[in-house]
């Protein structure tokens, strides 16, 4: 059970700790997963709490559909936000892996086109100085790499980085090249995919961090002495080693020497591509709506940002209950 704290309460680590620790406390909870996916198997299905097993190892979240009310309120707030703000913005929507892994999707699955929903929002979108990254594209030009886990729900590191060069293009910078960067791996990564469903067909995915250099991490006003908590790699979500995991404030400072701040208003997706632009911003600030309790009015009020990007998977986008802060 985690520790309770005053601080801990106010910016909600304490709420998501403990719903974490409520979830692992259910009977055999992994034993019943367990067991149910080897009775699906049994009886030849490839399906188990709305993942199915595709092609090559690879799982894949069953999506049909999406609520529109949540999406119709976010898409609204973003575009409000975005048509005054008066610098520099990018938007960044990623989709699920089924939309560009098709070829190891099972055949007939009837799943949401998170193309059109993208395609639709970024048209809906408008601003000053506005950059729509069109990630699908990207990714879709690489999707023979490793840009997807198969286990969990994210993208690679890799996957992140080339979302992260087509950004550098849009504003005019000079992407770190991915083989000079020091790099290095984890293996054995059992992501969300495999602990919803536990389908024998899975594979173990690797992770791969960035060893880049910077000069100070502060996430709620705590100190961490880098960008990695590498203790998260030996457990079971080793993604969360990533910057720490969420914070509703986060502030990341380096020698770029560029004299910029940037400002990332993200989900989880950001937490592997936020290291690269380290080495373009002096300053990088990421807020995550869930956990951040201020409204970004108010930030912004507070702080001046060269650059602000948002960076979100569609899903999440589509669900999340907190973008009214956008204008807060």
């Amino acid at each position: 059970m985690p520790d309770f704290s005053l601080k801990a309460f106010f910016n909600s680590s304490f709420s998501s700790k403990y719903e974490t620790y409520l979830n692992e406390q259910f009977v055999f909870r992994d034993d019943w997963i367990t067991l149910k996916s080897f009775s699906e198997t049994a009886l030849g299905k490839t399906e188990n709490n709305g993942i199915v097993s595709g092609k090559d190892g690879y799982l894949f979240v069953k999506q049909l559909s999406i609520g529109q009310e949540q999406l119709q309120k976010n898409s609204s707030v973003l575009r409000d936000f975005l048509s005054s703000y008066q610098g520099s913005a990018t938007v960044a929507i990623v989709p699920s892996s089924y939309e560009i892994l098709r070829d190891k999707v099972p055949t007939g699955l009837p799943n949401l086109s998170q193309k059109q929903a993208i395609d639709n929002l970024y048209q809906s979108l408008s601003g000053k100085d506005l950059q729509l990254l069109p990630i699908i594209q990207v990714l879709s030009e690489h999707q023979e790499d490793y840009i997807f886990y198969r286990t969990d729900h994210h993208w690679t590191t890799l996957g992140a980085y080339y979302a992260y060069a087509a950004y550098c293009q849009a504003h005019g910078l000079s992407a770190i090249p991915w083989e000079t960067i020091p790099k290095e791996t984890v293996p054995d990564f059992y992501g969300t995919y495999f602990s919803r469903a536990k389908l024998r067909s899975a594979q173990s995915d690797s992770i791969v961090f960035c060893d880049l250099p910077i000069t100070s991490f502060e996430a709620d006003l705590e100190q961490y002495p880098g960008m990695y908590q590498e203790s998260q790699f030996s457990k079971r979500d080793k993604y969360a080693a990533f910057l720490y995991g969420n914070h509703g404030l986060t502030t990341i400072r380096s020698d770029a020497g560029t004299g910029k701040k940037a400002l990332v208003i993200k989900d989880s997706f950001a937490n592997c591509f936020v290291p690269f632009l380290t080495q373009h911003y002096d300053e990088v600030t990421v807020v995550d709506l869930r956990y951040f309790r201020a409204g970004i009015s108010t930030l912004l009020e507070q702080q001046s940002y060269d650059d602000l990007l948002i960076l979100y998977n569609y899903l999440n986008f589509a669900e999340d209950t907190n973008f009214y802060r956008l204008n807060a």
